[in-house]
């Protein structure tokens, strides 16, 4: 082979690797995470735990994502000492979980979040910490 083929195929498989490495996700490695800076108390055999705080306008939120695909949560209204179990649910964009009859509603993309019940916000301008 001549060195201008070489080129070529080292070149198509650098951009096939950076493809897999950009798009593949793991879903099978189970972590225990906790970004407030809390313990969990759990063991990274068991499942995926992800505790995030969001400060909004009405007050805190925290928010327990579970699961090895973190399709469960509970969110904390702090302000009230309301929790609710929410599942994931589909999402055109952002991540979105709900109750089953899809009356309790927390969304969010990226960093941001905002709550709604009963289709009315309760919740808005949620940041994470």
């Amino acid at each position: 082979m001549n060195t201008k083929k070489i080129l070529y195929m080292v070149g198509a498989i650098i951009i096939i690797v950076a493809l897999y490495m950009l798009f593949y996700k793991e879903t099978k490695a189970p972590v225990v995470a906790d970004r407030s800076g809390e313990s969990t108390g759990a063991t990274s055999s068991v499942a995926e735990i992800v505790k995030i705080e969001y400060g909004c306008d009405q007050g805190d939120v925290r928010m327990t994502f579970s699961g090895e695909d973190l399709s469960q949560a509970k969110v904390e209204l702090k302000s009230t000492g309301e929790e609710k179990n929410i599942q994931r649910v589909v999402s055109a964009s952002g991540t979105r979980y709900a109750n089953t009859d899809e009356t309790f509603v927390f969304w969010s993309n990226g960093t941001t979040a905002f709550i709604t019940e009963n289709d009315t916000t309760i919740y808005e301008n949620c940041n994470e910490k």
